[in-house]
């Protein structure tokens, strides 16, 4: 319960879902190319 609630209090204050199309999470991201 308390690594649950530490996690959440940590990740409050991050914003995603604001961005230009779907989320690289690999290593070394690159941006999305439109072919």
């Amino acid at each position: 319960r308390e690594y649950i609630l530490g996690a959440i209090q940590a990740g409050a204050g991050v914003q995603v879902g604001h961005g230009h199309g779907p989320l690289n999470h690999g290593y070394s991201p690159l941006a999305t190319r439109v072919i």
